[in-house]
């Protein structure tokens, strides 16, 4: 008896779609309407993302960039590196989420990507108005909603018009590029009478539920230094930085911010903190616990846990000694990272990113390194970011989404360049 795939349940439909690579699964989406609705599902894009190997992506970092391209390391035993996108000069990585990844447009705009769909949409722009520049501190999906989202921390500009009552006139005012305390006015009078206004730090949320930024307003605390913040780490659905803003630099707080609540506040370093500066400690999600990475004396990288998270108590959890692959940096720990944990795999195993780009398999039980990971092929002092792939469309409600290497139109291509996807794979249809 020869069975065809109508005779196949869902059940077992759906256990062979979520094993297939990206491009098939896309493909089988215009086999029927059955098959479509199942491989479009949200149960089965969720289901599908989690079987997907985490990797670790490498990319230049912006002061030393040569070549404007993301590269791909497996984590699941592959070894080897290759290219997962080249992008135009004006985009710059941010984060990933989901398999979606954030690029910033010249501190302007945000463009989400998804390489496996090779989907694209831009979000509205926030500057040169209603701010002079904006930068992403958050990427995390708004589990409430199914929405993703990004924090933005930005310098928002006054209305340049006010009313001058002893004349009785509209007059204009001139913007200065500091920003404004938030303890202190936003606006005064130079020694010439002439009006001056400060920027004000604020937060904007922009969300693939809608085209509209929504604003948070202005945050209590800020003291006007440039400690500008990194996507923060989402873990439970809450954000955390051991660098921002409102808690400057090496201090003994670090910012956390719930997603849902959409609120701030404020929790304790870890105990490294006392003796490693700010910008040698990494925060990485350790299997749904938060946990932190300290470089202190070479070649030993501390690892701490939050395993209290109520009670803000850390612990340490393990120390590990780097391998012979990561070279000690020319200036020492005091200007450079000799490395930090970034994930954690099963079976104890940590993800270690060391200076160099240099990938590395530590298992703490064993104390041992497991693998060391060639490193990119075209990267000078790269950076890291993790990257699992998804079947999450990367589109805005509201606005255009972009199939192809292509985004949008080229209008935007001549504005910031194409984003063109790995050769590995052909265009889905």
């Amino acid at each position: 008896m020869t069975l065809g795939t109508d005779d196949l349940n869902d059940d077992v439909l759906t256990e062979i779609l979520v094993r297939l690579p990206p491009r098939s699964v896309l493909r089988s989406r215009a086999v029927c309407k059955r098959w479509r609705h199942a491989a479009t599902s949200a149960s089965f894009v969720a289901a599908y993302s989690l079987r997907r190997p985490l990797d670790v992506i490498l990319y230049p970092r912006r002061r030393c960039i040569r070549e404007y391209a993301i590269d791909r390391v497996p984590l699941d035993g592959v070894d080897g590196c290759r290219r997962l996108l080249d992008h135009g000069a004006r985009l710059e990585y941010f984060g990933s989420c989901d398999g979606l990844l954030l690029f910033s447009v010249a501190k302007e705009s945000f463009v989400i990507c998804n390489p496996a769909t090779r989907q694209c949409a831009r979000f509205p722009a926030l500057a040169p108005t209603p701010c002079m520049w904006v930068l992403p501190s958050g990427f995390y999906l708004h589990r409430p909603s199914g929405e993703h989202r990004v924090l933005c921390f930005a310098m928002e500009i006054p209305p340049r018009q006010y009313y001058d009552s002893t004349e009785g006139v509209y007059k204009y005012k001139r913007h200065v590029h500091d920003p404004c305390p938030y303890d202190e006015p936003s606006s005064y009078d130079d020694e010439d009478g002439e009006r001056i206004v400060r920027c004000r730090p604020v937060h904007y949320v922009l969300s693939t539920g809608t085209a509209q930024p929504r604003r948070l307003g202005p945050f209590a605390g800020f003291r006007g230094n440039h400690a500008f913040p990194p996507c923060g780490v989402d873990v439970g659905g809450t954000l955390h930085w051991v660098r921002h803003p409102w808690t400057g630099t090496n201090s003994p707080a670090m910012l956390t911010f719930d997603t849902v609540s959409e609120t701030f506040r404020k929790m304790p370093m870890p105990p490294a903190a006392a003796t490693v500066p700010d910008h040698l400690i990494n925060l990485f999600d350790m299997r749904g616990t938060l946990a932190a990475s300290a470089m202190g004396e070479w070649p030993y990288l501390d690892i701490w846990s939050l395993d209290d998270y109520a009670g803000e108590r850390w612990s340490h959890h393990a120390r590990v000694e780097l391998p012979a692959a990561a070279k000690v940096p020319a200036y020492g720990v005091k200007y450079n990272y000799y490395g930090e944990a970034v994930a954690a795999l099963e079976g104890d195993v940590l993800v270690l990113f060391t200076v160099g780009g240099w990938v590395t398999l530590y298992d703490v039980k064993e104390k041992r390194t497991v693998r060391v990971l060639r490193r990119g092929d075209n990267r000078h002092d790269p950076c890291w970011g993790l990257y699992r792939e998804s079947l999450v469309p990367a589109a805005i409600d509201g606005l255009p989404c972009s199939p192809g290497a292509v985004p949008f139109s080229d209008k935007l291509v001549a504005e910031f360049g194409a984003i063109n996807y790995s050769s590995d794979d052909t265009t889905p249809t």
